[in-house]
Parts: C-alpha cells; sequence; structure tokens
C-alpha cells in the first residue's frame, strides 16, 4: 500500500479551512441550541440530527488500520540487563518513534490473495442495525510522532485529508516542540507481484 504525503504548505491550508469549518459548526450548534430554548425550530433539529446520525457510516470493529499503524511504528520493548550498580539483572524498557516521516508511506500488510484484498475493501455494506460500515482501508491517514523527550504515535484515518484536518492536532506540542506530524493520501494498492516466469511456472503446474 502506497500513501502519498500532503505537502506542508497544503496541509496547513487544510488545517486553517478545518478550523474554520469548527468554529462555524460550532456557531451553527450554539444557534440551534437558543432556538430550541426558545421552542423554535426544535423539532427540525431533532429530524436533521437523526438524518445525519442514520447515514453516518460506522466503522468495523476491532482496531482500525490506524490503530494498527501506530502500534507499529511505536516500537516497545522489554529485556533484562545487568546493571553493575545494583549487582543484578533489571527490566530495561527500550521504546522507540519515528523522528521524521517520509514522502511517501509504504506499507506492507501481507496482502497475496484476493481474499486479503477483499477483507482490507470491506465496507460500504449495510449492517444489521442498517447502518452502512466503513472500509478497512482508509483513503487518509493523519500520523504524528514525538521521540526524545518521551516517545509517542498516533495516527487517525479518515475518508479525505480536509477531513482530517478539521479533526485537529493528535499531539500535544507546537513549533519547536519534536512533533512530527504528516497527512497521507492512498494512491495505491499492491496485491501481489510476480515476474513472468513464475506466472508461467505456476501456470503449468496449475
Amino acid at each position: 500500500m502506497g500513501f502519498n504525503r500532503v505537502p506542508q504548505a497544503a496541509a496547513a491550508a487544510l488545517q486553517a479551512q478545518g478550523e474554520a469549518t469548527q468554529a462555524s459548526a460550532a456557531a451553527a450548534a450554539a444557534a440551534a441550541t437558543a432556538a430550541a430554548a426558545a421552542g423554535e425550530g426544535a423539532a427540525g433539529a431533532d429530524a436533521a440530527g437523526a438524518g445525519a446520525h442514520a447515514s453516518a457510516p460506522h466503522a468495523p470493529q476491532g482496531p482500525t488500520f490506524a490503530d494498527l499503524l501506530a502500534r507499529s511504528l511505536a516500537a516497545v520493548q522489554e529485556t533484562r540487563a545487568w546493571f553493575d550498580t545494583a549487582h543484578g539483572y533489571a527490566m530495561v524498557r527500550q521504546s522507540r518513534a519515528p523522528t521524521s516521516l517520509p514522502q511517501v508511506l509504504a506499507i506492507n500488510a501481507a496482502v497475496t490473495d484476493p481474499a486479503d484484498v477483499a477483507w482490507w475493501a470491506d465496507g460500504g455494506e449495510v449492517d444489521a442495525t442498517g447502518a452502512e460500515r466503513s472500509p478497512r482501508l482508509p483513503w487518509a491517514l493523519r500520523v504524528e510522532a514525538v521521540a526524545g523527550s518521551r516517545y509517542e504515535v498516533a495516527a487517525a484515518q479518515g475518508g479525505s485529508a480536509e477531513e482530517l484536518a478539521a479533526r485537529g492536532n493528535l499531539l500535544e506540542g507546537g513549533p519547536g516542540s519534536g512533533v512530527v506530524r504528516g497527512v497521507y493520501e492512498l494512491r495505491a494498492l499492491i496485491a501481489h507481484v510476480r515476474d513472468a516466469d513464475e506466472a508461467d511456472a505456476a501456470t503449468a503446474t496449475g
């Protein structure tokens, strides 16, 4: 799977656009609350809220693709080590996190047959509650990491870079804090690669 990084200037513009959208939504919500308190437009607000809830896709159960990616990038290892000062062994915890993010995020998800592809693309169907399910493989990713004073990795997924920008930062820390951030969009999915000789051999033996 290949995710292309959105340029920093474009990501900043999306962030500003997302913050403006959030401000507009907050203002609209405040106005709707005031109208409901006055007894005006309460039924319309309830109907709109119910419609929005019904159309929102349900995420698959279990960890998301972004959760698995964050756990993979935040490597933690515990081993026993000898300490001369203590004259004995003690458990040592080693944590690692990226200090920079690449322009292209290439991820190996061990996709080797059509069943694997179908599993990742699962979604868009209606579940038992009548709600649409989100696909497991996201169209966009937001990755943030910090290493040094602390080791943390956070990732979020969404349907577009604009959607992720509207959510704001995942980790605390501004410029100079050591936090690296990147927004990626899905560009390619390669399920299996075989050269012509291997393909011909498999056809002959099959």
